[in-house]
């Protein structure tokens, strides 16, 4: 199909999307949004036991957040490299 629009291997690396991953990225970014909020509310009414339950959860979910972030972002990066 590449060939019928004169378009070389070279021109066109891909876009090696990772559909998967960023519905993971999105999922866990929820969940750390949400967690985050709970955790100060449960604070403010001092339910400390919740509190520290959200709070791991507000970690665990930012741990894997930023994890995806890097491999979503250095996907990009390979393919700007190539591209160049």
């Amino acid at each position: 199909m590449r060939a019928e629009a004169g378009i070389s291997d070279a021109d066109a690396p891909g876009s090696h999307e990772n559909i998967p991953l960023a519905l993971v990225g999105w999922g866990s970014g929820v969940a750390t949004i949400w967690s985050a909020l709970f955790t100060v509310g449960n604070v403010l009414y001092g339910r400390w036991n919740y509190a520290a339950i959200l709070f791991a959860l507000f970690l665990i979910s930012g741990f894997i957040l930023i994890r995806v972030i890097n491999r979503l972002w250095a996907n990009n990066k390979e393919k700007a490299e190539a591209a160049a």
